[in-house]
């Protein structure tokens, strides 16, 4: 058996853009469109717990959970050698712009199982205009 989304959404994969003076700027503001078929809920108490651990958690604004088969790209300033740096994906939800900042794979656990469900679970944060994001690609 495997995992079945049924409502398509739209997606920006955004390029990681660069810092100038101290400030980062995205390279382009609007990016590649995708279409991904995915399930989205709100956070429950356990994952709202993981989310206010995060950087991104502790800013005020919405926040969803996404499950999708498709893989997305979160926000990442990975400094190790080999590792890509993102800008992270926009998951466009009822009217806003979400910013995808965490993920986990429920491929592996999939294995472990005698049923198949594999898919990607994603938390994001709604994205306000105005708000400045620090350290944050």
């Amino acid at each position: 058996m495997t995992t079945s989304f049924r409502t398509s959404y739209e997606v920006i994969q955004r390029d990681i853009g660069q810092i100038i003076n101290g400030k980062y700027i995205l390279a382009d503001d609007t990016g590649i469109k995708i279409t991904v078929m995915a399930s989205v809920q709100n956070p429950s108490s356990r994952d709202l717990s993981l989310i206010e651990a995060t950087s991104y958690g502790r800013r005020a604004g919405r926040r969803i959970k996404i499950y999708t088969e498709t893989r997305l790209r979160c926000a990442n300033q990975e400094i190790a050698p080999g590792r890509e740096r993102y800008a992270g994906d926009i998951f466009l939800f009822d009217g806003s712009q979400y910013l995808l900042f965490g993920e986990a794979n429920f491929n592996t656990l999939a294995q472990s199982r005698d049923t198949q469900v594999s898919h990607w679970r994603y938390y994001a944060l709604e994205v306000i205009e105005t708000e400045q994001f620090e350290q944050v690609p």
